[in-house]
């Protein structure tokens, strides 16, 4: 007998013996409680083929579960992990008996693994079951059978978390067979949904922060190919507690934004605002980093509680912005900047101050616009607007009385000096008169900004294999390890020759057997790396012309080489290579099943679950691979994924954006007024604190660097570059005095090309009044009590010595005896010439420390540039690799 001639009779020898079962009842001895066991084992060994006497009737399977727990929701990977208890009912025809034969049993246990039992899995399933397994099955006397067992289900769900902590998340358990079609197992529900729903809630126990709200359903048709699969959806709808994060989260960043908005009411003048604000912004960064582990992390959309907190961020630098720029406009230095111009004296201190009601001090006169041709007044000692015109640096002549006397030489140096103080006096209360008119300005824009901020805040064979693939879901990327994992539907199809029977003869065109009863091809993945630990699906189809189905899922957990250098706006092109492991090509050879568009579309189609990555394109080459032992058939299959970059762009470069701009802006507060050097080491503090928080975020790998992290350590790098020159113009600004004269090529390099080229214009003139030294007046001494007005012989120490007056004093010698009023009149001049001199001391500096001063702040303005130029660079950069992102295109 041929070899086919055996396999036809064994195929029509089982299909015989399905028959001759099903035309009798299994049998009972007397004194033994239910069917024989020689009765049953004749069904055990027909568990491979479905228990139906006729093989055109489908198997009705009946399914219900209660939900017990919910263990755990993803929503980077976009899974939720339940516990349910699944319940599933069957029609075995084989396995019937008599109760009143059997002495009155109605219903037995048997292994599940004796009997044939449906491939029912659940579609979305992504991991491995590794809940306890339940062996036996309960079988009633007319064939019913009951099988309860306990499922970890970790299953694909489309997480919307927009609206967290207050989300109302829907997933979706869609139960069916895996293998068999419609024309072979049907599926219904076993219980109605309200009353799964209802046992759900009542045996709920582990629920965490998990609320069940409901359990829906219906049956569906699903249509693959040709092909088309009976099946039910449940919809479990889960609702989140929000306690835990309103209490952790919200309230909290409530309270320093709360700080925030009333430290608007600290004077600017007075109190060091900017440094308040900036340890409050470091504060808010630590308390992000406390919470991190809290808030959601997902590229399909950001939460709104994330853009809160980003708002809350933005508006926390807008207020720090706002602060410098105030403090700026408060330490306007009148020496250069002079009187405020008219147009802001009329925007800013009429109308905007009408505008937001601003109150002004009972003491304080309401300013008003003065007229463009009037810009200076003479000082005549009244509190109003005036500007002191410089006075002659000659002495006056001598004043004669109406009667024509001439007044004592030394009363006429007392008057000079008198009013060369006067002008000192005069011009500081001009100054303070445009510092206070600035004061007002700064008060009015606070004000007004302080409104704006309320404003904003109230609005967040030779065996021929053919071979398909659909990718299902990327369940991960990892950059370290350069692993892909991702779900797959794997289909092969290839002949058995002499496997056939006449289907006329037989009754059935197509049966479903066990893999493992026949000889399967040793198709693996060159990329693996990792076993596969899904769900195993054990049954095949078997036609009548001896043409084998198998479909089954796999987890892929492949080696890709990633490429990370334009992370987050990264294109990775990962290769599936599909062959035999031991066949070479000479006995199996790979086709290809499907077209790539095909593929992609049903890909595409039925993706459950890709976070943060989206399916671009899918690329299939055939190729050869040469080796000792000869050559082997494979199947290239480049799925080409995207990764979405808007959880990167909202946590990374926005906030890294922030920081950078406090840092530029903080080049325009005074370095003279304001201690720069804290504020900026606080911001430097507060970015190494941001990228800690961030860490987790940024993709690791040995090969290359993202671009991303180059710019963050520019970044970095220049805030340290700006410390460092803050703390060298502060240097200046306080020291410079005691500083040798600049070296010459260091004054041309600065001063006449640095200085050009960023566009620094020269100090304008200072409007302050400053009187030299006059020569002494004529004064008769008498060789008794002859006096020298240098200072060295003043009254005051520390005054440097200045060159006594080159006009020589003429004695007049005089008769009559010394007059004590004149001894004190010269006493007194004595004294005013110290204290003129040492006002001349305070007002006239050095030019050393002036040329060293100048230096500073051209480096000053170089670095700002420098760092503005950085920004836009990286700005554009970045722009333009986000936008070859989205315009990615198959080649």
């Amino acid at each position: 007998m041929s070899l086919n001639e055996q396999r036809m009779t064994f195929i029509a020898g089982l299909l015989l013996m399905s028959v001759s079962l099903c035309c009798g009842k299994l049998s009972c001895h007397e004194g033994h409680s239910g069917p024989t066991y020689e009765s049953m084992q004749a069904v055990f060994d027909l568990q491979s083929f479905r228990p139906a006497v006729n093989l055109s009737n489908p198997t009705i399977t009946n399914i219900s579960f209660t939900l017990y727990a919910v263990l755990g929701v993803n929503e980077k990977t976009q899974i939720l992990t339940t516990f349910l208890w699944l319940r599933l009912y069957w029609q075995h025809e084989f396995l019937v008996w008599d109760p009143d034969e059997c002495d009155g049993v109605t219903r037995i246990s048997l292994p599940v693994r004796q009997l044939w039992s449906p491939d029912i899995i659940v579609y979305e399933f992504v991991d491995d079951d590794v809940s306890q397994a339940c062996p036996y099955v309960y079988v009633n006397h007319t064939g019913h059978i009951r099988w309860d067992r306990m499922l970890r289900l970790v299953s694909a769900c489309n997480l919307e978390i927009f609206s967290f902590p207050f989300d109302v998340q829907n997933c979706t358990f869609t139960f069916g067979s895996y293998m068999h079609t419609i024309r072979d197992v049907r599926v219904s529900p076993a219980l109605t949904f309200k009353e799964m729903s209802g046992n759900s809630k009542r045996y709920l126990e582990a629920s965490g922060e998990w609320e069940l709200v409901d359990i829906l359903g219906e049956t569906s048709i699903l249509q693959f190919g040709i092909d088309e699969w009976d099946i039910i959806t449940f919809w479990v709808v889960i609702k989140r507690r929000p306690v835990l994060y309103v209490v952790n989260l919200l309230i909290p960043s409530s309270f320093l934004m709360l700080i925030d908005i009333l430290s608007f009411y600290l004077p600017p003048h007075s109190v060091d605002r900017a440094s308040f604000k900036m340890t409050l912004i470091l504060g808010y960064t630590v308390f992000l980093l406390i919470m991190n582990d809290l808030l959601p992390s997902t590229a399909n959309g950001t939460p709104i509680i994330g853009i809160y907190f980003s708002v809350c961020l933005a508006l926390m630098v807008i207020s720090l912005l706002e602060t410098v720029i105030i403090t700026n406009v408060l330490h306007h230095n009148s020496m250069k900047y002079q009187e405020v111009p008219n147009w802001v004296r009329v925007v800013v201190l009429k109308h905007i101050a009408r505008l937001i009601c601003y109150r002004w001090p009972d003491d304080v006169r309401l300013p008003t616009v003065q007229p463009s041709n009037n810009k200076t007044e003479t000082s005549n000692g009244s509190s109003g607007q005036c500007v002191i015109q410089e006075t002659s640096q000659a002495p006056a002549e001598h004043q004669t009385s109406s009667t024509g006397s001439t007044a004592p030489p030394e009363l006429q140096q007392i008057c000079h000096y008198l009013r060369d103080l006067r002008n000192h006096l005069t011009s500081l209360q001009k100054e303070s008169e445009l510092q206070d008119q600035w004061c007002h300005v700064g008060y009015v824009l606070d004000y007004l900004l302080f409104r704006i901020y309320l404003l904003l805040i109230t609005f967040y064979a030779l065996v021929i294999i053919s071979m398909c693939i659909t990718l299902v879901g990327v369940l991960g990327v990892d950059e370290k390890s350069q692993t892909l994992s991702s779900v797959l539907w794997e289909v092969l199809e290839w002949d058995i020759d002499g496997l056939s029977w006449d289907e006329e003869e037989c009754g059935a065109s197509r049966v479903s057997i066990p893999r493992d009863n026949l000889w399967v091809p040793d198709i693996h993945i060159t990329e693996f790396v990792d076993d596969n630990n899904f769900p195993i699906t054990p049954y095949v189809y078997l036609s009548n012309t001896g043409h084998v189905f198998d479909d089954k899922p796999i987890r892929v957990v492949s080696s890709c080489p990633l490429g990370i250098y334009t992370f987050p706006f990264d294109v990775q092109n990962c290769t599936l290579t599909f062959g035999s492991y031991l066949h070479v090509a000479t006995d199996i050879r790979m086709i290809q099943g499907a077209s790539a568009q095909v593929i992609l579309g049903e890909s595409r189609k039925v993706m459950e679950t890709n976070g943060e990555w989206e399916l671009a394109d899918i690329g299939i080459a055939h190729s050869t691979l040469a080796l000792d032992g000869g050559n082997f058939s494979e199947i290239k299959y480049f799925i080409v994924l995207r990764r979405r970059p808007t959880m990167y762009v909202v946590n990374l470069l926005i906030p890294s954006c922030f920081l950078l701009a406090l840092d530029l802006f903080s080049f325009i507060l005074p370095p003279a007024s304001v201690d720069r050097s804290s504020f900026k080491m606080t911001l430097i503090l507060g970015y190494t604190v941001f990228l800690l928080i961030m860490n987790d975020l940024l993709p690791i790998t040995g090969e290359e660097t993202p671009l991303l992290n180059v710019f963050f350590s520019i970044s970095l790098a220049l805030m340290v570059a700006s410390l460092l020159e803050t703390v060298f113009i502060t240097n200046i600004q306080f020291s410079s005095g005691e500083y040798s004269a600049v070296p010459h090529w260091l004054r041309v390099f600065v001063l006449h090309y640095v200085a050009v080229v960023v566009c620094l214009p020269p100090k304008k003139k200072s409007n302050r009044v400053t009187v030299h030294i006059s020569p002494a007046c004529k004064e008769p001494v008498r060789n008794t009590n002859t006096t020298n007005l240098s200072v060295s012989e003043g009254i005051y120490n520390d005054t440097p010595a200045v060159k006594p007056p080159t006009t020589p004093l003429v004695l007049q010698p005089r008769s009559s005896p010394v007059d004590p009023a004149l001894d004190e009149l010269r006493r007194l001049s004595r004294d005013l010439t110290s204290i003129r001199l040492q006002v001349d001391k305070y007002f006239q500096g050095s030019k050393t420390s002036q040329e060293w001063q100048m230096i500073g702040e051209v480096i000053d303005r170089l670095l700002f540039y420098l760092y503005l130029f950085f920004i836009i660079a990286s700005l554009v950069t970045i722009s333009g690799i986000w936008a070859w992102n989205n315009s990615y295109v198959k080649s």
